[in-house]
């Protein structure tokens, strides 16, 4: 899927919110700097609630927020137009108002499972 891509709704249709990419390669650390293996370096939106994140070490799995994860401060992502505000900052993933995901955690959930379900 490129970033021109729509999500599609299974049976419903076009959605109407393109898919956004993001990466961040090494050369994005500081000189003596290196990337530990729960680095994410790279993150998709594949639905709502929904992302695929790539770590450092080649790791790579979904992220899943179920109704149940939306509230105390995860509860802004429950708006998709919100949740498509995902970026990377320093091999994290996170949203506008200093809301991010533990990194370790979800490396470990995904090289067990393929996957990191939030509920």
């Amino acid at each position: 899927m490129g970033a021109a891509d729509q999500i599609t709704a299974s049976g419903v249709g076009k959605i109407g919110l393109s898919l956004r990419e993001h990466s961040s390669r090494s050369a994005d650390c500081p000189i003596g700097v290196s990337a530990v293996i729960w680095d994410v370096t790279e993150i998709k939106i594949t639905a709502p609630s929904t992302l695929w994140v790539r770590f450092a070490d080649g790791t790579e799995g979904s992220v899943k927020f179920l109704p149940s994860a939306f509230r105390g401060v995860f509860s802004h992502l429950r708006d998709n137009r919100y949740f498509q505000e995902a970026n990377l900052v320093d091999g994290v993933v996170t949203w506008p108002g200093e809301i991010d995901l533990a990194p370790d955690a979800m490396h470990r959930a995904i090289q067990e499972s393929g996957q990191w379900v939030l509920s």
